[in-house]
């Protein structure tokens, strides 16, 4: 039997696409009737309720570990000396339940985590793969636009020597014996930035289990356009909610409903700054009502600056919503225009970073918005998109198939 041990972070105050990943793949490997992989679960929390470590085994032998994360966690990030520190007592607390398993697997799905996957392997034996979740370079889009620009520029270019200077990664990704990639550009980023042999890389894309039980799709009478995720500059909401303003100014009515973790603060500076007071902001919400917004909106967006094989999408494409999607990353991999989604270009500004191209974006909205037979022939089509490529089935097996081949 093979033991993998998903290392992985959960913050207290929102949840993740990681968070998700972990929950499918979890579920999807331990609910087979084959018991040759099972998938354990070794958590780092800031919950302040969770101040003691909590490790459980199952009578199915599976184990379940949350570990309290400093108070401080930039300690962590900045200090090598108390980083390492960590790990030892961590490596400590879990010795006396991991001596029990045999044929190990550490997936690091955060990035935090790989000297931990690395001290895991040398003290109790077997392998590590790392999966990649996003593209680090990118979240420099929030903390230096001027750094993200100039990467952007460099990898784009094929300057990859310089890229790599600049962006001065510190995970040695040679250690992993097999990586896990969402997506092809995930791949080429590896393979071109960190010499990885392209062997030693899969790209496995997210999965979900069919919810959709073949409802049917119900628009409401007055358009309504559904936005899902995080409320942040590189998710490209303020973007998107200034291309709307516009063209309400030319005399289109429609709705916008945003699901997603956001502040009282933040909700009445957009409804200001864009002049909307009728923004229906919905908060983190189940994902039973979030399903029943899949199915009632006219249509969804997606305008991320960058994005890795995303779960709205898939959830989106699951429930047949036609979509209106940024041009980059995975999502440009996953749809193609016309047929599956409306695609938008981005466009790199030297003082912004890059953008959405306003003027395309505009005219996709409003063609979802006015073309009713265009949004049915997308809904078709991305519900068919779905259940080719990105079934619950579909990641498991996969994903099995990567563990299995490390022990062949």
């Amino acid at each position: 039997m093979i033991n993998v041990f998903q290392l992985h972070i959960i913050y207290y105050s929102y949840r993740t696409g990681i968070d998700r990943y972990i929950e499918m793949l979890t579920d999807g490997i331990n609910n087979r009737q084959n018991r040759d992989v099972v998938s354990h679960t070794i958590c780092f929390t800031n919950d302040i309720e969770k101040l003691f470590p909590r490790i459980t085994v199952s009578s199915e032998n599976v184990l379940t570990a949350f570990i309290p994360l400093p108070k401080d966690e930039k300690l962590l990030f900045k200090n090598s000396f108390w980083k390492k520190r960590y790990i030892s007592i961590v490596c400590e607390i879990l010795t006396p339940y991991l001596k029990n398993f045999s044929s190990l697997c550490f997936q690091y799905n955060n990035l935090f985590l790989s000297e931990l996957a690395e001290v895991m392997k040398n003290k109790f034996g077997g392998k590590i793969i790392a999966c990649l979740h996003c593209l680090p370079w990118k979240f420099k889009l929030n903390s230096n636009i001027q750094i993200f620009s100039r990467l952007y520029r460099l990898y784009h270019d094929g300057q990859y020597d310089i890229f790599r200077r600049l962006e001065n990664s510190t995970v040695n990704y040679a250690l992993s014996d097999m990586i896990i990639c969402l997506s092809s550009s995930a791949k080429e980023y590896i393979v071109n930035i960190h010499n990885i042999d392209p062997e030693k890389i899969k790209i496995i894309y997210n999965g979900l289990p069919d919810d959709a039980n073949g409802k049917m799709r119900s628009e409401k009478s007055r358009p309504e356009i559904l936005y899902v995720g995080k409320v942040s500059r590189d998710k490209g909401i303020f973007e998107m909610l200034g291309v709307l303003k516009n063209i309400r100014a030319k005399g289109l009515d429609f709705g916008v409903t945003v699901a997603g973790s956001v502040s009282g603060i933040m909700t009445d500076k957009i409804k200001n700054d864009c002049n909307m007071q009728d923004i229906d902001f919905r908060g983190e919400i189940p994902f039973n009502e979030l399903k029943k917004l899949y199915f009632s909106c006219t249509f969804g967006v997606i305008p991320s600056l960058h994005e890795q094989c995303s779960y709205v999408a898939i959830e989106m494409a699951m429930s047949g919503l036609p979509v209106i999607v940024s041009d980059v990353d995975a999502l440009a991999e996953i749809f193609e225009h016309e047929k599956t989604a409306l695609l938008t270009p981005l466009v790199l500004d030297p003082e912004l970073g890059i953008k959405i191209k306003h003027e395309q974006f505009e005219k996709n909205i409003i063609r979802l918005l006015t073309d009713k037979t265009l949004r049915e022939k997308l809904s078709r089509n991305i519900r068919k998109l779905y259940e080719n490529k990105f079934t619950h089935d579909k990641m498991i097996s996969e994903t099995v198939a990567v563990y299995k081949q490390l022990y062949n």
